[in-house]
């Protein structure tokens, strides 16, 4: 076999178990989250997560070409982080991905969510309206989610529709529909859905 021949395949070989590896890593990671939001072991999950956030430093160091999913994935899996550089890391790579396929609604939304946590890691308010907190209602009997440090001056409706995300009318309605519901996960599931 040419030896030229022996090296592109070896390379495409091993991208393409980056690629899976990232893909299946983000699969875990979304997996890990999924069910009863009160019933996850979330000790267990901050645990996985940091050998996942790891293993992308390390697939991600080798400074090849990644498609756009292989960044998606990448992006989720730092988003789940818990620094400020874990953060950052996950909007470079989601933008990254966004800029590869302009069409990646998921991309579009996760570079803006993870933007978000990083200013709020960093002690900013986030300007996306991405980032959910829960509290007790008003009258203490079931909790409910809010938004935390939004500065809705930041951003225009026009620029939330390129990250795929409410208007900021959609966003206040869909929250006082929120305040109502004592489920919390019906809470999130109309928070991303609007219905």
């Amino acid at each position: 076999m040419n030896f030229k021949l022996l090296v592109v395949l070896s390379l495409f070989i091993t991208l393409a178990t980056f690629a899976s590896e990232l893909e299946k890593m983000a699969e875990e990671d979304q997996l890990a989250r999924s069910g009863d939001y009160e019933k996850i072991d979330w000790l267990a999950v901050a645990k996985d997560d940091q050998i996942r956030r790891n293993r992308v430093k390390e697939i991600l160091s080798d400074n090849r070409a990644f498609t756009a999913k292989d960044y998606y994935s990448a992006a989720l899996i730092m988003q789940h982080g818990k620094t400020p550089e874990d953060y950052l890391a996950a909007f470079q790579y989601a933008k990254k991905a966004k800029d590869i396929d302009p069409k990646d609604e998921g991309a579009a939304w996760l570079s803006c969510a993870a933007e978000d946590r990083y200013l709020l890691k960093v002690n900013k308010k986030q300007v996306w309206g991405t980032q959910l907190e829960s509290k007790l209602n008003k009258v203490g009997t079931y909790e409910i989610l809010y938004l935390i440090d939004f500065d809705e001056t930041q951003k225009s409706d026009a620029e939330r529709e390129g990250c795929f995300l409410p208007s900021l009318k959609e966003m206040k309605r869909r929250l006082n529909a929120m305040s109502k519901m004592k489920n919390i996960n019906m809470q999130f599931e109309h928070w991303m859905s609007g219905t």
